[in-house]
């Protein structure tokens, strides 16, 4: 049976960085610029998901490992930290199940937590050095092929 979709790769794109981890994935202005597109493709795609979610019915698209990587994703390139709280909501599902997502994420290693030096109620999330630049090119990849 032939298959739907094809999984042919999309045209390869260099797209390695390096994350400097001693700056607790912070990047540099210079990272920052080169993935300013990827932040806004990243955040037209979260935008066109919710606008699918309220013509369509939330029910049928929940994707809340995806919705919380590229909320993360965008916000990491804007030099934002995202507070645990925030990415709940990101995450468009019912507290429990995003905690339970963020949580494996953490666990396997994809996302970084870190408690606020500031006030120890509040932890703060991060993509994971190689998480972020995997979604960095998984993204680039989208914008040669949208053209």
């Amino acid at each position: 049976m032939r298959a739907l979709f094809s999984r042919a790769r999309p045209p390869s794109v260099s797209t390695t960085v390096t994350l400097d981890d001693s700056r607790n994935g912070q990047l540099s202005d210079n990272l920052r610029s080169r993935f300013l597109a990827e932040a806004a493709l990243a955040t037209w795609i979260l935008r066109q998901r919710r606008k699918r979610e309220d013509v369509l019915g939330a029910h049928h698209f929940a994707d809340p490992s995806w919705d919380i990587m590229l909320d993360l994703f965008s916000a990491q390139v804007h030099g934002e930290k995202v507070a645990t709280s925030s990415l709940i909501v990101a995450a468009n599902v019912s507290q429990s199940t995003a905690l339970r997502r963020i949580r494996r994420l953490v666990r396997d290693g994809d996302l970084v937590a870190e408690r606020d030096p500031h006030d120890g109620r509040r932890t703060f999330v991060r993509l994971s050095c190689d998480l972020f630049e995997r979604i960095g090119g998984l993204l680039r990849q989208w914008q040669v092929l949208k053209g």
